[in-house]
């Protein structure tokens, strides 16, 4: 053991380099102390561990491995006691207590960074009411989180939407999205981000980290989708690709079952969605949390052309075919 321990750390670096999955660098580690320190930092800093689902209960966390099929169970996490996950992104999850409070959590370091509380948002009266995150996002070097909120009295659309940042432990800046949007969000772009209109139309939010953000709606030519009959038959979805901003329409029948997907790529040019044949060697990954796409061939395991999505009631292939 003690001429494995002794490897160069560059060989070492090639080794870890090849390993795709999270248990594997878990593994990697166990073998000896020095081999434990060369994985450590990679675990907390790898962006391109494939991908794992998340099912939490009361206290407990569940880890899906798609390409392992196989579940991993985290007990005895006290930072998620009483606490509803609302979103994640990049490996974190914010988290509303009971009481209000708001933090992003990362679980396997254990870091938790205090946000401003739900109350102190600007149409907090409408809390009590109904009040949901959308995606989340911990923008690169800055202090800076940006979210979307949206404040109604039902599960309908809501007839306030927001966008919110925050510096941690400070207070929330809001301004007003002239538009009612759709629970999704998508980072397209340098300091821009992107929401969609259950008529289709697209926001943009420009410079989130100046003093004075603002918004812009884009009138999309043909934005309404001849299968989006209801707001409770369809859900949209912003994924960026590639560079390219894709909408996903979710077509669900009349017991929310998912039936088909349909893929939208927007051209910027001539304001019109274009809808795609194929994603290529490309697989998505949609759900109530950070939609994103990732390529196949630099992921072993993972089907091209195909989405993979989840929701309250369970976990879905779909490969797009016409």
């Amino acid at each position: 053991m003690s001429s494995w321990s002794n490897l160069p750390l560059e060989l070492l670096d090639l080794i870890v380099g090849g390993l795709i999955t999270l248990h594997d660098l878990i593994s990697f580690g166990c073998v000896c102390s020095s081999w434990y320190l060369v994985s450590t930092p990679i675990i907390h800093r790898k962006r391109g561990s494939s991908p794992w689902l998340i099912v939490s209960k009361l206290e407990f966390f569940h880890f899906y491995s798609i390409i392992e099929e196989r579940c991993y169970s985290i007990d005895n996490i006290p930072e998620i006691k009483d606490r509803r996950i609302c979103s994640t992104s990049n490996g974190w999850l914010i988290m509303v207590h009971k009481n209000f409070e708001v933090q992003l959590f990362h679980p396997f370091s254990k870091k938790v960074i205090n946000l401003p509380p739900v109350n102190d948002m600007p149409g907090s009266k409408y809390i009590a009411c109904y009040c949901r995150f959308g995606k989340t996002f911990r923008m690169p070097g800055s202090k800076y989180i940006a979210c979307y909120c949206r404040f109604g009295k039902t599960f309908r659309p809501c007839n306030v939407s927001e966008f919110l940042t925050a510096n941690p432990g400070y207070s929330w800046d809001s301004f007003l999205i002239k538009a009612i949007i759709t629970p999704d969000l998508c980072k397209h772009n340098v300091g821009k981000f992107y929401a969609i209109s259950f008529d289709g139309d697209v926001v943009v939010i420009e410079d989130v980290d100046d003093s004075l953000p603002f918004t812009k709606l884009i009138d999309i030519r043909n934005s309404s989708d001849p299968e989006a009959k209801s707001p409770c038959r369809f859900k949209y979805y912003l994924v960026e690709s590639s560079g390219d901003l894709l909408k996903v329409l979710r077509i669900q029948n009349s017991e929310t079952r998912t039936m088909k997907f349909k893929v939208f790529k927007l051209d910027f040019s001539a304001f019109r969605w274009m809808e795609l044949q194929s994603l290529g060697k490309y697989a998505f990954f949609l759900g109530s949390n950070q939609s994103f796409s990732l390529c196949t061939s630099d992921f072993p395991g993972y089907r091209g052309n195909c989405i993979y999505f989840t929701d309250d009631r369970n976990f879905g292939l779909f490969f797009l075919k016409y």
